[in-house]
């Protein structure tokens, strides 16, 4: 059996934006996703964000083709009760982007949730309702107050992600740790992800995986 045969106990897909596609391309594009998400992609009206979420779906097209799943999974693609989207029991994944960056994670075995935020400067005094007062007190002490404070909120994101109840939740009480956060009394395992220069990027998982196993590929589109 080939390495591309073994299904990786994680595997996290990444591609670019890129320039804006000419109309056939993105036609060409569309061919591969199915006829359903075509009303919601043309609902965006810039094409950054319409080429954004098509990437998203054609990398998770590459996530089920490598753990084997027929060409028909993606037409299977569910929204569930808070909105996550959904492939049925037993697969978990997640799509998340920022600027020029667009990631997309999937496992058989735990559940997962990603999250990528471009660092930039922000004004984050909004958001000191979604930090505990320790957390806050941990961002505006900080001699990179806007890095820590993104490295914070994407913690939270992809647990939240991971989760399945997305920003519905408390996000205030979830508690983090180097490489662990608590959210109501379960423990999730977050790891850094240092492969896209100028973002902050953080997985988690409802069990700890060694990063050895966890498989990563970039992909260009256009």
């Amino acid at each position: 059996m080939s390495s591309w045969e073994k299904e990786p106990l994680i595997q996290i897909v990444s591609a670019p934006l890129g320039d804006r596609w000419s109309d056939q391309l993105c036609h060409s594009y569309l061919e591969q996703i199915p006829v359903s998400f075509h009303s919601k992609l043309n609902a965006y009206r810039h094409w950054a964000d319409k080429q954004r979420s098509l990437i998203g779906r054609l990398l998770l097209a590459k996530i089920l083709h490598r753990y084997h799943f027929p060409e028909s999974t993606l037409e299977q693609v569910k929204i569930g009760r808070y909105g996550k989207p959904a492939i049925g029991p037993g697969f978990s994944f997640n799509i998340a982007h920022s600027f020029d960056r667009i990631v997309c994670v999937g496992s058989r075995i735990v559940d997962v949730g990603i999250d990528i935020e471009w660092i930039r400067p922000i004004d984050f005094s909004d958001f000191e309702s979604v930090m505990s007062p320790a957390q806050w007190q941990h961002i505006t002490h900080s001699p990179e107050p806007v890095t820590e404070f993104w490295r914070h909120w994407t913690v939270k994101e992809a647990i939240a992600k991971a989760d399945g109840r997305g920003i519905g939740l408390p996000l205030a009480t979830i508690s983090i740790e180097s490489t662990t956060a608590t959210l109501d009394h379960q423990h999730w395992h977050v790891a850094k992800l240092d492969y896209w220069a100028g973002y902050c990027s953080y997985l988690a998982t409802n069990r700890q995986i060694e990063p050895a196993l966890i498989d990563v590929e970039e992909y260009h589109f256009g």
